[in-house]
């Protein structure tokens, strides 16, 4: 079988659940959580140290808040969401999207 050099390969799942805060200033910011579940994701492929350097293109899904003025969270704004969240696990990929916001967009940014 041949592998075309742009398939994407996931290797590696991460996901995080936090608890609704009594004192929402508390709660992890969305770039918070979203670095934590980057880092599960590649514990759980192999480690960050070991897969660092080899992280091309880091996509990270639009939130509702970047994406409805109405929810505008101005306490723990990104400006710039992937490389925040790269910045925070300690990898510095080529390409850093930021993808629209909908259902379908994970399976879209994989495709």
């Amino acid at each position: 079988m041949t592998v075309d050099s742009k398939t994407p390969i996931i290797i590696g799942v991460g996901e995080v659940v936090e608890q609704v805060k009594d004192d929402l200033l508390q709660a992890s910011s969305a770039v918070d959580l979203a670095a934590e579940a980057a880092r599960i994701a590649l514990a759980d492929a192999l480690s960050i140290e070991q897969l660092a350097d080899h992280v091309d293109t880091l996509v990270s899904i639009r939130t509702m808040a970047d994406s409805t003025p109405m929810l505008a969270d101005d306490m723990a704004a990104s400006n710039n969401m992937p490389r925040s969240i790269a910045q925070r696990i300690g990898i510095n990929p080529q390409s850093a999207i930021y993808s629209s916001a909908g259902g379908n967009v994970p399976q879209k940014m994989i495709n």
